[in-house]
This record gives C-alpha cells, structure tokens and sequence, in this order.
C-alpha cells in the first residue's frame, strides 16, 4: 500500500519461537527485506520518489540504494535485525505478468546477522 508492506499471511513452525510480526501489521517498504524486495523490482521513478520523502541520513540514503542494487541483480532482499534485533529476513518479489511487483514472500531466522553464504543458500529454495 504505497509506501508501506502489509503482512498478509503468517505461518510458524510449532519449533520456532513466536515473532512478533503479526496479519495486518504495516511496515515502511524500506525497512524490511519484503519490502525491499518489492521496492528493488519498482520503476526508478517510483523509487526515487520514495527515497526522496525519506527522512534519513545521506548514509542510511546509500545503504538502502545499494541494498536496492543488490536485491535486483540477485532477485531477493535480506534484512538484519531491522524490525526486531534478533531476527533476520530474507524475502523475494511476487511479479505479475507485466513483471511489476505485487507482493513478496519472506522467511525470518532467529538471530541478528545472515551471512551471504547463506542467504545464497535460502534463496534457492
């Protein structure tokens, strides 16, 4: 919904702890790896508006572009502990015919940092 993710659905393995995510919850699309997934697969156009409003420092403004970069060039987006500290995601975009961005799919792992080497190996699946 513009410039916000919308949790949609949730599932949990009855062995995992509990997240504190929840169905209707509304999160900034660049504060997620979901949303970042979304926003890597957007027009520049859109982006740009959206990095444009942001209120954030020139560092944080080139973190979240590179993230962008990267989340295009490897079809999903990993985030670290940004929306709770113990938890890491990594998401990939759902496009529809048009290949435009309509929803992402997204997998939270206990603990504060995915490294790359694994990220590659959740991706495929």
């Amino acid at each position: 919904m513009g410039d916000q993710a919308v949790v949609v659905s949730k599932v949990e393995s009855s062995l995992s702890q509990a997240w504190n995510i929840f169905t209707g919850q509304t999160i900034p699309l660049q504060q997620s790896a979901a949303g970042k997934a979304i926003l890597a697969m957007q027009s520049g156009h859109f982006r740009d508006n959206l990095t444009h409003n942001l209120q954030c420092s020139h560092t944080e403004l080139t973190e979240l572009q590179d993230d962008l970069q990267r989340a295009q060039r490897l079809g999903y987006a990993v985030s670290h502990g940004e929306t709770d500290s113990e938890i890491s995601c990594i998401a990939a975009p759902v496009l529809n015919l048009r290949n435009e961005p309509v929803a992402a799919i997204s997998a939270a792992i206990s603990g504060a940092h995915l490294n790359p080497q694994d990220a590659r190996d959740y991706s495929k699946n």
